[in-house]
């Protein structure tokens, strides 16, 4: 079996080993394949599902927290960039700070 793709006036074949599926598919990933498989058919121990899901970012509030995009200024940017650095946190740290006190003061 043979594919082949036409592309322009190129073509660009490539042969399929005659050995059968296992050279096509490659036995490591038939091997992981059946694996999967097996372990789909005696079923997922939510608990640790949900361990795994525990790793990355930590919550910022009760709910998964949005991107809002703002632009800035170089300079505003400059400074939000400095006061971060002075009070070690990230900018993104700061702009919260930022917000959560102009919000309580109004």
């Amino acid at each position: 079996m043979k594919f082949l793709l036409t592309v322009s006036s190129y073509e660009v074949r490539r042969p399929v080993n005659s050995g059968g599926d296992e050279h096509a598919l490659g036995v490591d990933r038939r091997a992981r394949l059946a694996e999967l498989a097996d372990e789909a058919e005696r079923g997922y121990d939510v608990d640790r599902l949900l361990e795994r899901r525990a790793v990355g970012r930590p919550p910022i509030g009760s709910a998964a927290a949005t991107v809002e995009s703002v632009r800035l200024s170089p300079e505003l940017k400059r400074d939000l960039l400095l006061r971060a650095a002075d009070e070690q946190v990230s900018m993104s740290e700061l702009i919260r700070r930022v917000l959560r006190a102009y919000v309580a003061a109004t």
